[in-house]
């Protein structure tokens, strides 16, 4: 597996970069990352780079299970950025944030051509 999360100290926020396919066989893996990283930091600002996903990504069953496991990792409250990313994909990203928002999950989301505006946009907390 290939993707990536991490907490980026510079820019003061939590990171997620998916490369590549991400399929049912990527989801314990990611999911133990994002527990290390999310439990070793209190940031609610998350940026995510779509960039480099690629096809297969997030089938149902794959969704499913992401759905479950990170709505349980992550905080009530949460603004996420989404970088780059092809159509389709960023499609499906709204259908993993559908289902964490009817598990109770408070997300703002926004998708972004540039990580500059992404970061502009995480940073403006009373906004919105």
């Amino acid at each position: 597996m290939k993707h990536k999360v991490w907490f980026d100290s510079e820019k003061d926020v939590l990171r997620e970069k998916f490369v590549g396919s991400f399929t049912e066989d990527d989801v314990g893996e990611y999911l133990r990352m994002m527990e290390d990283v999310y439990s070793s930091c209190n940031h609610k600002h998350v940026m995510v780079d779509l960039s480099e996903a690629a096809h297969p990504f997030y089938d149902h069953k794959t969704r499913q299970a992401l759905i479950e496991g990170s709505g349980k990792l992550r905080y009530y409250d949460e603004r996420v950025a989404f970088v780059g990313g092809e159509r389709d994909i960023r499609e499906l990203m709204m259908e993993l944030v559908e289902g964490m928002r009817h598990m109770g999950k408070q997300l703002r989301i926004q998708f972004f051509s540039t990580e500059e505006e992404a970061l502009k946009w995480l940073k403006r907390e009373d906004e919105d």
